[in-house]
């Protein structure tokens, strides 16, 4: 390969631009047709109208910068298929536990269920809308969109209070009360609430035998 070849291939490799590659070609096709002592008025002479005119269309710059263009992006469209196509054979090959139960999930992605509850005076008919609640209370879930693992909550007591963030017992549960933006500050505030405090079963006498016997129940003010 000569270096004006290697030039030129450089520089076609190194662009999308379809003038450039226009450009290269009808210099190419100009110069092969030179070469072999062809004319395009030879071609118009000896050759179908249709194949000569398909000859004088690949000598012209314009419409091959047209095509030159479709075939580009059709080119990039076509490796971006497949560039997804690949990374999300690769994305499930490595968060799926499915696919390989010797790999743990990475946890790409979560679903998070909130649901707000009402707190109602009591005695209240719950089925009664009209009736204005006391307070409000976000119970609040996540797991992993992947593997459906659920998270756990870190950092806040067991139980629930309107002064607070608490969990379920098994901490996969968020419960934490909330307030319109224009209420008062203290709304809510005299609601009533529990927190579950754990201690060692043996020690403290709780009958072992019931694995439904954690700890401590403690009303909250």
């Amino acid at each position: 390969m000569d270096e004006d070849t290697k030039q030129m291939q450089d520089r076609l490799y190194s662009t999308d631009d379809a003038a450039v590659w226009a450009e290269e070609w009808c210099k190419m096709a100009r110069q092969i047709m030179a070469d072999r002592g062809v004319t395009q008025e030879n071609l118009n002479a000896t050759m179908p109208t249709p194949v000569a005119e398909a000859f004088a269309a690949i000598l012209d710059e314009g419409w091959m910068i047209g095509w030159f263009a479709n075939a580009i992006e059709t080119a990039k469209a076509l490796q971006a298929r497949a560039n997804a196509a690949v990374e999300a054979t690769t994305f499930e090959r490595l968060v799926s536990p499915a696919n390989d139960p010797d790999v743990p999930c990475l946890h790409p992605d979560f679903v998070a269920t909130v649901e707000v509850g009402r707190l109602l005076p009591e005695g209240s008919d719950e089925s009664d809308p009209t009736v204005p609640p006391n307070a409000y209370m976000a119970e609040i879930r996540v797991h992993c969109a992947v593997c459906d693992e659920p998270f756990r909550w870190t950092g806040v007591e067991a139980g629930q209070s309107p002064r607070g963030p608490m969990c379920s017992v098994d901490d996969l549960e968020l419960r934490a009360p909330l307030r319109p933006a224009t209420s008062d500050p203290d709304f809510g505030l005299s609601g009533t609430g529990f927190s579950i405090h754990y201690r060692d079963r043996r020690e403290s006498g709780v009958d072992v035998s019931n694995p439904d016997d954690h700890g401590i129940t403690r009303r909250l003010p």
